[in-house]
């Protein structure tokens, strides 16, 4: 009796309601095609059936259309176009039925906010519903201007925990109107700790001394909490002030400040980033930091090839984005900066592209 007691004790169970979605902050910038480039593209993708393309255009298009993709709905990557200027404004048309068929489409149209076009739609897919978010944005891409489109379809479902008079609250990022997925992420803010984030494939987390399972709703209505017996080692801490996690490659680097960058060459923040970092690091002596990038490409080629094009000339680790210095550092996002000061203490982090330079020029007082 004595032990059947002990293990109802560590079966407690609780679910925590998640407030509605919000819309997430940020996205992808995608790059949309002339109609030459579209249809080469088109062509590759003509076996693909993830991605479809567009086959009918909607009347009375100008020449300048362009067309894009990464509208994805239903697990199906579906074309897009854009047309207008910045003068005229712009109208988007997108492939709601999925079938490629963009004749009689319906024009979209982007209202200008503080100084950016801006345009929401709602999607839906089965029992999810998400709002998707496109801005219209112009960004210098090795070296040359170009016209990208952020797509957004991130949102966010708010809640609290309540356990023995304790309270913490919680976040459920999802995508595409999903929150289950391995790679969405909960975090976790209780009173006087630093946020603590964990991906859904982790399923277990720390709280309140207490070591719980979690599930999470696939739409993110609710948090599913059980107490287990077996109670986790506290995590290794990321914050500022911390000693960053120790692998080979970044011990060697010992005395010198380091910027430790998770990306690859398939992020277009990434990308958008390499000339500026490059520039930076020219100008920089060796003595003051080093960099150390970790990139989950899937091939040394392709990298490579990266790397001789803008002159990366730092080391790179190739591994997965479940590789182990991933999961080390609970990277969840690409690019994912750490730096880190010459006796290894953490001194600044971040997630996004954009602020790599401005960042280590105020730490470096430069």
């Amino acid at each position: 009796m004595t032990f059947w007691l002990t293990f109802l004790a560590y079966a407690a169970s609780w679910t925590f309601q998640a407030g509605p979605a919000e819309p997430a902050k940020g996205g992808g910038i995608a790059f949309p095609m002339t109609a030459e480039a579209y249809r080469g593209f088109a062509e590759k993708m003509a076996n693909n059936a993830k991605m479809i393309t567009v086959k009918r255009l909607p009347p009375n298009l100008s020449p300048g259309a362009r067309f894009g993709y990464n509208f994805v709905v239903g697990g199906v990557n579906r074309g897009w176009i854009l047309d207008g200027d910045d003068e005229r404004g712009w109208v988007l048309y997108l492939d709601w039925k999925g079938n490629g068929d963009l004749l009689a489409a319906e024009p979209w149209h982007f209202r200008k906010v503080d100084g950016q076009y801006q345009l929401e739609v709602e999607a839906s897919d089965s029992e999810a519903r998400w709002p998707v978010r496109f801005a219209v944005t112009h960004v210098k891409v090795e070296g040359e201007d170009k016209l990208g489109v952020e797509i957004g379809t991130g949102t966010v479902r708010r809640g609290v925990i309540k356990i023995d008079g304790k309270q913490a609250r919680f976040a459920l990022s999802g995508s595409e109107g999903q929150y289950n997925e391995p790679y969405n992420v909960i975090t976790i803010e209780a009173p006087g700790a630093a946020p603590q984030r964990y991906r859904i494939s982790e399923k277990r987390f720390n709280l309140f001394g207490k070591t719980f399972e979690f599930t999470v709703d696939p739409l993110g209505r609710h948090l599913a909490l059980t107490e287990i017996a077996n109670v986790l080692p506290e995590r290794v801490s990321l914050e500022i002030g911390s000693h960053a996690p120790e692998f080979d490659e970044l011990t060697k680097l010992r005395g010198k400040m380091v910027l430790l960058e998770f990306w690859s060459t398939s992020c277009g923040p990434c990308r958008i980033n390499a000339p500026k970092n490059v520039a930076f690091y020219n100008t920089v002596p060796r003595d003051k930091i080093e960099f150390l990038g970790i990139s989950s490409d899937e091939s040394d080629a392709t990298l490579v090839a990266f790397q001789k094009k803008f002159g990366m000339t730092w080391p790179q680790i190739r591994e997965p984005f479940e590789g182990p210095i991933h999961r080390l550092y609970r990277v969840d996002a690409e690019p994912t900066y750490y730096l880190i000061d010459p006796n290894g203490a953490i001194v600044d982090k971040w997630i996004g592209g954009g602020m790599a330079v401005e960042r280590l020029t105020k730490v470096l007082g430069r």
